[in-house]
This record gives structure tokens, C-alpha cells and sequence, in this order.
């Protein structure tokens, strides 16, 4: 028996106990991995030697999490470039703030008005037990002729999260409003009983 390499979370308290699997509950759940975000992305970049880029992505994660997250970052790579274009991301991070970076990245691209790139980023999670995250962005879009058939970048990126929910925490909150809202409406409803008389004057 090993501990989780997951450290769990606050929105999931009996996951921090390293050695639960699958919520106790193996007959129902199973759990491969437990580490993954996936999600589709839009954005480009643009530079000669020195170089900007930034995305915008729609991330489900593997603990619940769904949420818009917006990258930036810039650093160098081996041609006059630029393009815009959609592409997937992956990554075997468990929740969306395990994509807060700050993030190490190498990749390519190629093609003539028509391009395709791939990115590898890698890094470690912010919070008190750090993790190392690695995961994967290929794509493709317009993109602006270069002098060489295939360009090469590498740089730092850094990652903000927009309106991110947790949709077990989510579903479990509107769950508990709506059985309290039954409830009083079936004490309002129906009728009380009489307060019981003690015993010696009965």
C-alpha cells in the first residue's frame, strides 16, 4: 500500500487522507491516474528572435474543476513568426490551479498560411506540496511565412484563472439548498402535533 500522489483538496476534505481510494467506494468509482485538465484553447503569437504569445483555454479537470484560464508569456525562438489559430491542451494536473505555472515551454511550428504547432510545457504546482506538471498544446491556424520550413520557440509562461467552478461542490451545495427548502415547506404545510402534557398530568 502506497500513499495517493495526489495531496487532496478543500473542497474534497476525506481526499486528504493520502490513503483513501476513490472515496472508499471501489464498486462504484475507479481511479487510474487521478491527474489530467483537458480543454480547447484559442490564441497566437508574434515575434522575430523575441517573441509574445498568449491563449485563452476552457479547462475540465479531473477533480471537478471547469473554468476559463488566460496564459501569457514570451520568450525566444529561431525566426521572424507569427500566427493565430485553436488548439487542445492536456496535462496531467488534478485541478485548474494546478495550472498557475509559472511555466518552462518548448516547442515548433511550420507551414505557410496555414500552420501547424506543438508546445511542451513543464513546471510545478503552487501549493504546499508542489507536484511536477508536464502537459502538452498542439494546434493549428494562420500563421505567417517564415524564411525556414520549421521554427522553433522555447520561453516561460504564466497562467490566470477566470470564473472557475467546482461542479461536485457545486451540485452537492444546490442538492442541500433544495432539501432544506422541501423541508420547510413540508413543516409549513403540515400540521403540528400538540405538545405532549407531562406524565402526572396525564
Amino acid at each position: 500500500m502506497q500513499q495517493d500522489s495526489w495531496p487532496g483538496g478543500m473542497e474534497d476534505p476525506q481526499g486528504l487522507d493520502r490513503y483513501v481510494y476513490v472515496g472508499n467506494n471501489p464498486s462504484r468509482y475507479n481511479d487510474p491516474s487521478g491527474h489530467w485538465t483537458i480543454g480547447p484553447c484559442a490564441g497566437g503569437s508574434l515575434g522575430s528572435l523575441i517573441f509574445g504569445t498568449a491563449n485563452a483555454c476552457y479547462i475540465v479537470a479531473s477533480n471537478g474543476d471547469i473554468g476559463i484560464v488566460y496564459t501569457y508569456g514570451g520568450g525566444g525562438n529561431t525566426g521572424p513568426t507569427g500566427g493565430a489559430g485553436l488548439q487542445i491542451q492536456a496535462s496531467n494536473g488534478t485541478s485548474i490551479n494546478d495550472l498557475l505555472g509559472p511555466f518552462g515551454t518548448v516547442g515548433l511550428s511550420g507551414g505557410e498560411v496555414v500552420g501547424i504547432s506543438g508546445d511542451v510545457f513543464f513546471g510545478k504546482t503552487t501549493d504546499c506540496q508542489p507536484r511536477r506538471i508536464w502537459g502538452i498544446q498542439v494546434g493549428a491556424g494562420a500563421t505567417i511565412k517564415a524564411p525556414l520550413p520549421l521554427e522553433f520557440h522555447g520561453g516561460v509562461t504564466t497562467t490566470k484563472v477566470y470564473g472557475m467552478i467546482n461542479v461536485p461542490d457545486t451540485v452537492r451545495g444546490a442538492w442541500n439548498d433544495a432539501e432544506q427548502y422541501v423541508s420547510q415547506w413540508l413543516q409549513s404545510w403540515l400540521p403540528s402535533a400538540p405538545p405532549a402534557k407531562p406524565w402526572w398530568q396525564r
